[in-house]
């Protein structure tokens, strides 16, 4: 339809940016996996996440905050589209905020977490961010705008992304980092 044609300009710009983006992993080091020459000792290397005893709770812990996060972003598109009835610029300009908000702070999460570790700062973030839905919960149409809060509170997120990150170098062994 016509009126999605506005939105191939930016669409545009982001492939840009995603093929300029992925051309700077040209430069990274590639670090070797010593890949097992039988079956079992490579079976042992895929397992060997879910059986240590360090790492189990870290990768259960991963995939519960994925499913509450799948489980809550479906409904809320629908929520800022069907019922709040917010234009797909509205939308991309609330997610948008969120992110450039993140890269902005992402160097001083990063030394909030060389401070005081990687556990209190994702705890923290997770904290803030759980805020955001309360904003949903007093929108109505004539106060959409209040989403502006949860896109403001979500920057936190970035806590979690350096953080978890930070913390999956801190756990591997030695050999594996």
């Amino acid at each position: 339809p016509d009126q999605w044609k506005i939105y191939l300009p930016m669409t545009y710009v982001g492939i840009v940016f995603l093929l300029i983006a992925s051309f700077t992993f040209l430069t990274v080091k590639d670090v070797p996996w010593q890949k097992a020459n039988n079956l079992s000792e490579r079976f042992r290397q895929l397992i060997a996440p879910i059986r240590s005893s360090v790492f189990l709770p870290f990768l259960l812990f991963g995939a519960w905050i994925q499913i509450a996060n799948g489980l809550t972003q479906s409904p809320q598109s629908v929520f800022q589209i069907r019922l709040l009835g917010l234009s797909m610029l509205t939308l991309l300009t609330l997610q948008s905020g969120t992110r450039i908000g993140q890269m902005l702070s992402s160097s001083s999460v990063g030394r909030l977490i060389e401070r005081f570790g990687n556990y209190p700062v994702i705890a923290c973030a997770l904290v803030i961010v759980s805020l955001g839905p309360l904003f949903y919960f007093f929108a109505l149409p004539e106060r959409w705008w209040l989403l502006a809060g949860a896109a403001l509170v979500w920057i936190a997120w970035v806590g979690v992304n350096i953080g978890v990150n930070n913390l999956v170098l801190a756990l591997a062994p030695p050999k594996g980092r």
